[in-house]
Formats: C-alpha cells, sequence, structure tokens
C-alpha cells in the first residue's frame, strides 16, 4: 500500500503526494502557479499563496524540481521535505530511482 503525505492548500483543496511514485495529486478548485526555466523546464510548483521560488517555500506547500543537462528531471521535492531522486545513463535511460521521506528514510528504490 502506498504511503502518502497530505497537505492542506486552502478551505477548497489539499496536496496529496504519493510517496511511492512521487505522483501528485491535487483536490479542489484552486490553481497553482507553475515556474520554468529558459529550456522551459518547470522548476517550481507552487500552491495558492505560495512563493514561486525553487529554495524557499516559506510557511507554505512548495514542489521543487532539477533537471539534468537533457531536460530530464533528477531530483522532486515535496512539501514536507520528500524527495524523489532519478539517475540516468549516458543514452538518457533511467538507471534508478530512490524516494526518500523527510528523514531521509528510503521509502522506495530501484536500479
Amino acid at each position: 500500500m502506498a504511503a502518502f503525505e497530505s497537505h492542506k492548500l486552502s478551505d477548497r483543496s489539499d496536496l496529496q503526494v504519493n510517496l511511492a511514485n512521487g505522483n501528485l495529486v491535487i483536490h479542489g478548485q484552486d490553481l497553482s502557479i507553475r515556474g520554468y526555466d529558459a529550456g522551459n523546464s518547470l522548476t517550481a510548483l507552487a500552491e495558492p499563496g505560495g512563493s514561486i521560488s525553487g529554495s524557499a517555500c516559506g510557511s507554505n506547500p512548495c514542489s521543487s524540481f532539477q533537471y539534468n543537462n537533457n531536460g530530464q528531471r533528477t531530483k522532486s521535492t515535496f512539501p514536507g521535505g520528500a524527495t524523489l531522486n532519478i539517475g540516468y545513463d549516458n543514452a538518457g535511460n533511467e538507471t534508478s530511482v530512490v524516494g526518500k521521506s523527510s528523514s531521509s528514510a528510503v521509502l522506495t528504490s530501484f536500479s
């Protein structure tokens, strides 16, 4: 059974993070704000009232993303501190995925 982190965003919405696979599920009617870099890769996701900064989100739920030079997502950091790291070989094939809780306990891993 998958473990979830749940974050209340407003009185009309909440965000769930599937810690096993990093999927985000937003329930409700509020819109999110997304930040993109010059290559049009998603670099930050903030919920209403949150910061768009990839490094600091204040007290509001925020997710941030890192990419390699090929535009492949290498790291996702979710509200509450859970992370998902993805490794690739030189051909761009996914070689590893490691999901960790905010306390750095490994929740899921393959390589």
